[in-house]
């Protein structure tokens, strides 16, 4: 790896991609929850992990991880998580065809050096909680609508005071509605 920062913005790229054939594959809306998340309506199927190992060079690792034959009441107790037995009410789903393709789109857009501006439009339409309120912990602890991920792959959060730009992988959640007597 010759490029650190585009090896970190391509944990958000490989997020994309996968969520992208898994829609277009399995006819399910999938969202990227920033960075590395990919989730339904219902909650989390999958998740992409990046890491640099190095030795005499610095190598990339990347780990694709997809929930795939729970049954819903394996994983009701696990806050947020989904799995593709679930969307699809039917056991022992063959991935291998779609991973292949996940691959291969990878390996594809890793050699063509794609970036984010490349996808931003996209991403940025299905970016989980677009436009809703919701809480960032970083450094401190931000609360605002997020607004898009930038061309950097930074969130951007906009409070009443100012646009706040987070550029590490942070704890993302969305904020609890008021509760009102």
């Amino acid at each position: 790896i010759q490029d650190l920062e585009y090896f970190n913005r391509f944990t958000i790229i490989a997020a994309y991609l996968t969520a992208q054939i898994l829609t277009e594959q399995l006819k399910i809306k999938t969202y990227i929850k920033w960075p590395n998340d990919i989730w339904t309506d219902n909650g989390k199927i999958a998740g992409i992990l990046t890491q640099c190992v190095t030795s005499s060079k610095t190598h990339g690792v990347l780990g694709i991880g997809i929930n795939l034959n729970v049954q819903h009441d394996e994983i009701k107790n696990i806050e947020n998580a989904w799995s593709l037995e679930s969307c699809f009410k039917k056991k022992n789903i063959n991935l291998y065809p779609y991973l292949l393709k996940i691959v291969k789109q990878l390996l594809k857009n890793w050699e063509k050096g794609i970036d984010i501006p490349a996808i931003s439009s996209q991403l940025n339409n299905i970016l989980l909680w677009k436009n809703q309120l919701v809480v960032l912990e970083d450094k401190e602890k931000i609360t605002g609508i997020l607004r898009e991920v930038n061309n950097q792959g930074h969130l951007v959060i906009e409070t009443d005071t100012k646009h706040y730009t987070a550029k590490t992988f942070t704890n993302l959640r969305k904020h609890p509605p008021s509760q009102s007597n």
